[in-house]
């Protein structure tokens, strides 16, 4: 039997769908492409060079809380006069001596010898001083015992102080107590500086100068100085 020629028959393509469902897939690539080009631009700007960085800036904060500090130290803090033999019209002795008078022997101490007042703090003060002793200059009321040296009248025993700034430019800016001012008779505090700076390495020198009386008894005396600074405005 002769074969049957097979023809191929061929599909008909459909026709593509033009109009809005292209036109939706167009809007969708460019709203897409919109998209991704913010995306890329929206950290970058142009400037005459071309694209750099797009500049952020947030604010930070520093603080501080800043204080006033009255303070002081005694970097040289103990005066000793050493043992001391009065002759018959008593001694004189004053730690700013350059040397040990022949009536004292002097092993643990140097002359002269100060105690040194310093401001540590950040404020001018002004610093008053106060003895657990007193000085018998005068016949007040009162054991024997709470001066730091005594005798009999007329030639009571006395106990002073000297301030000296230690510097000509960092010292005390106000009065200082110059003189051998007697330690109150009734034991108050009395001025040494009226005005120590802070900047810089202020500083003043305390010296001491007793009287000791031909009949005072042998013992042997101790006085404690009380240093102190109250902020000056």
């Amino acid at each position: 039997m002769p074969k049957k020629t097979q023809t191929s028959r061929r599909r008909k393509a459909k026709p593509k769908k033009t109009g809005f469902i292209v036109s939706m897939k167009q809007q969708n690539n460019l709203v897409l492409l919109a998209a991704v080009l913010i995306l890329l631009t929206g950290g970058l700007f142009f400037t005459g060079d071309g694209i750099t960085s797009w500049a952020s800036t947030v604010d930070g904060r520093a603080q501080v809380n800043v204080t006033t500090q009255a303070s002081i130290s005694i970097p040289s803090s103990v005066i000793d006069f050493g043992t001391c033999t009065p002759g018959a019209s008593g001694l004189n002795v004053s730690s700013s001596n350059l040397t040990a008078p022949s009536e004292c022997t002097a092993t643990n101490t140097t002359y002269p010898s100060w105690l040194r007042v310093k401001n540590i703090g950040n404020v001018n003060v002004s610093i008053t001083v106060d003895a657990t002793h007193t000085s018998n200059r005068t016949a007040d009321s009162g054991a024997a015992t709470d001066k730091f040296v005594y005798g009999a009248s007329p030639a009571p025993g006395e106990f002073r102080f000297t301030v000296t700034n230690r510097s000509a430019t960092l010292g005390c800016e106000g009065d200082l107590a110059t003189n051998g001012t007697h330690f109150d008779a009734w034991g108050g505090p009395q001025n040494a500086c009226t005005s120590l700076g802070y900047v810089g390495s202020h500083e003043f020198n305390v010296s001491i100068q007793i009287f000791i009386p031909v009949d005072m008894p042998a013992t042997d005396r101790n006085a404690t100085l009380q240093f102190t600074a109250t902020e000056t405005s």
